[in-house]
């Protein structure tokens, strides 16, 4: 018995020690758009994305928009326009350098060279198009682009909410008054009432 939960213990450490061993970043994501509420068709605004390197590994990670459902059940990305050449305003990320299958308006961008614990912050200029949409979800994702693992996906999608449109005004409802719900009830009392008066004048008859 001794001998076997030694050799459990033995197996765990050098499991343990071999995965610590192993290279691993731990990415994660976060997005901002300004301004803030409403912004009707022809809004221009800013997207701040924020990347950081959890680590414990340096890493270049890659990031993009990602396709989200437009509230008819399609799903697509919001209705930004995304102002290229120039969209980045600030930061140090940039373009893939490699041909990948286009990302939309977005495109797809990386950040060279993380280093463990550090963050980098980039911000994108855009304007709203034209949209039948009254609001929609907005969400950026982060991966490897290059370098160890991400042994963690819990935190790789950012989602900001976008409302292009006021929501519609509620429909007022009309409610009863006290005394008028007691006329109304006494009205279908009577009309009951009656119902049955004549229905049992019937059967006598």
């Amino acid at each position: 018995m001794k001998y076997c939960r030694v050799s459990i213990l033995t197996l765990l450490l050098v499991f343990g020690s071999t995965s610590a061993g192993e290279p691993a970043a731990d990415l994660s994501i976060s997005a901002a758009v300004a301004p803030s509420g409403v912004t009707p068709p022809g809004t221009e605004g800013v997207v701040t994305i924020t990347v950081t390197n959890i680590g414990p590994d340096e890493s270049t990670p890659l990031f993009s928009m990602l396709r989200t459902d437009d509230g008819t059940g399609v799903f697509d990305f919001p209705p930004l326009h995304f102002q290229f050449p120039g969209a980045l305003l600030t930061g140090r990320c940039v373009t893939v350098p490699v041909p990948l299958p286009p990302a939309g308006e977005f495109l797809i961008w990386i950040i060279p060279h993380m280093t463990a614990g550090e963050t980098v912050e980039c911000t994108y200029a855009f304007t709203v198009a034209d949209t039948s949409t009254v609001a929609q979800v907005a969400e950026w994702g982060v991966g490897r682009f290059s370098g160890p693992d991400d042994p963690n996906n819990a935190n790789n999608v950012a989602g900001v909410l976008l409302r292009f449109a006021e929501s519609p005004e509620p429909v007022s409802v009309t409610v009863f008054s006290p005394w008028g719900l007691l006329v109304l009830l006494l009205l279908l009392g009577s009309i009951s009432v009656c119902g049955l008066a004549r229905r049992s004048k019937s059967s006598v008859s």
